[in-house]
């Protein structure tokens, strides 16, 4: 399982692992193998390799079952991973067969990829200022004093509105929105 983007070009990807919740292990049908945990970086420096999911059971269909449903109990917030691609995978039906060749991810493309979504500009902007409302929260501290404005960090001006001009502009078009925080 790896911190990589599938619908993008399988590009590794990096970031703090904010949440990970690994399938439960049964000794002798299910095992991970890891050595990431929960608050663990991954790196630009290093292989996005988060842990290998092993299965074991009476036959190919039996294992593909039980590693779905390790994929499926498998939970990590903060960076994205290949986990639905590799469900994706577990369900096809060339797959399930056993008869394939390296050329499979491109034969079986549509069903396993997810094509590209266009975001509206509205969604683009809801999620730009969300992004900066959760960026803010991390300067909105218990203050020392009610009294000392000078410690402060929670962009507090005197007679002004505690705003950031969030202007989006659409690449294609020169037409651009403003939205105020």
């Amino acid at each position: 399982m790896y911190a990589e983007d599938p619908d993008n070009g399988f590009l590794p990807q990096s970031g703090k692992i904010d949440v990970l919740r690994e399938p439960t292990q049964v000794e002798g049908k299910v095992r991970i193998d890891t050595g990431i945990r929960e608050g663990d970086s991954i790196t630009t420096f290093y292989d996005p390799m988060i842990s290998k999911v092993i299965v074991h059971a009476e036959n190919r269909e039996a294992a593909i079952y039980a590693l779905y449903q390790a994929l499926q109990e498998y939970k990590v917030i903060g960076v994205t991973t290949n986990i639905k691609f590799l469900c994706r995978v577990l369900k096809n039906a060339t797959f399930k067969r056993g008869v394939f060749d390296t050329s499979f991810i491109e034969e079986n493309a549509a069903q396993l990829l997810k094509p590209g979504r266009d975001l509206s500009l509205y969604r683009q902007g809801t999620i730009a200022i969300v992004k900066t409302f959760l960026e803010n929260l991390k300067y909105r501290v218990r203050r020392d004093s009610d009294i000392d404005p000078w410690s402060l960090r929670d962009m507090y001006r005197v007679n002004h509105l505690p705003m950031r001009d969030l202007v989006l502009v659409k690449d294609d078009e020169e037409d651009g929105r403003q939205f105020w925080i």
